[in-house]
């Protein structure tokens, strides 16, 4: 299979400069809202390895324990996060 050269440039070096590598395991993430959009975020996360907390003002606690993240107020959701 051809290859061009950017990817060959790409795939010959390491990685580097700002993000690079950032390992996303046991980071916490605040997830404002936990509608469609935010549950779907949830579910990335976890698959990552992430934490989650989250805020909203009518708590899912189904599928806070189904998807395994936990509900805390909106200041508390901004300190904790990464």
């Amino acid at each position: 299979m051809p290859c061009c050269w950017r990817s060959r440039a790409t795939c010959s070096r390491p990685w580097s400069g700002p993000g690079a590598g950032l390992e996303l395991r046991d980071r916490v993430i605040g997830v404002i809202g936990t509608g469609r959009i935010g549950l779907r975020v949830i579910e990335i996360a976890r698959g990552f390895g992430m934490k989650v907390i989250a805020y909203d003002l009518h708590a899912d606690e189904t599928a806070a324990s189904r998807l395994g993240f936990s509900y805390t107020n909106f200041e508390q959701l901004l300190s904790d996060s990464d």
